[in-house]
């Protein structure tokens, strides 16, 4: 006879979200099932195909439950899914990152599966990418978008004295240990967002876009 009791879902409590809009904001999803704001780290630059795979497969027993929330015609790594943990640790899979939501930093199982996660870290990236302010139904959030830097003549896309503005905009974006918020302005179809991507392709730096009607805004990160 065994009289072990099975695993249940922590419960769900609405009483611990206050107006929860969105059900997949996962900060208020923990909050529902544990009681308590999470810490959190994001992992980017992983080969999500191979950890969708391998993940349910290594943590099977460790797995409370699940969440998902993808297009019927698209491959199921490209979901975002949400695991519910042992430990009060959620996982959540996105098509671009990986998100571990947890309470205790040193605890062995979280160290376990940061371990794990790490061992997913692709090459790197032949590709710029970009932070983008979007707007969610919870609220302002950052999306990293990669890209492929334009192959762009600024002689022939921009007017004559260009150039000159280029080379002291990138001399300035490129110093060490400098950061800043810079506004690029002109009518649609000017060619601010294009040029943006091909100063972002240069940058070695993390950039924040503001995209609005007419400027666009850079935020440049040390």
């Amino acid at each position: 006879m065994n009289n072990k009791e099975p695993e249940f879902l922590p419960d769900f409590n609405l009483q611990h979200v206050n107006h929860m809009m969105n059900f997949y904001h996962v900060q208020k999803m923990y909050l529902a099932y544990f009681g308590k704001v999470p810490s959190y780290y994001t992992f980017s630059n992983r080969d999500i195909e191979r950890f969708h795979q391998e993940f349910p497969r290594k943590f099977s027993s460790n797995i409370l439950g699940k969440h998902f929330r993808r297009r019927f015609e698209k491959e199921g790594h490209k979901a975002e899914i949400i695991y519910i943990l042992k430990n009060r640790i959620i996982v959540e899979q996105e098509p671009d990152e990986i998100n571990i939501y947890f309470q205790e930093e040193d605890a062995t199982f979280l160290l376990k599966l940061l371990e794990f996660i790490k061992g997913f870290k692709k090459g790197k990236p032949n590709k710029a990418h970009i932070n983008l302010i979007i707007t969610q139904p919870h609220g302002l959030d950052n999306k990293k978008i990669d890209f492929t830097k334009p192959d762009l003549d600024l002689s022939k896309s921009y007017n004559d004295n260009f150039l000159g503005f280029h080379d002291k905009m990138l001399k300035i974006l490129q110093e060490k240990d400098k950061s800043g918020l810079h506004l690029l302005y002109g009518k649609p179809g000017t060619g601010k967002s294009t040029y943006i991507r091909y100063l972002c392709g240069l940058v070695k730096k993390e950039i924040v876009f503001l995209p609005d009607r007419w400027p666009r805004i850079l935020i440049i990160l040390r």
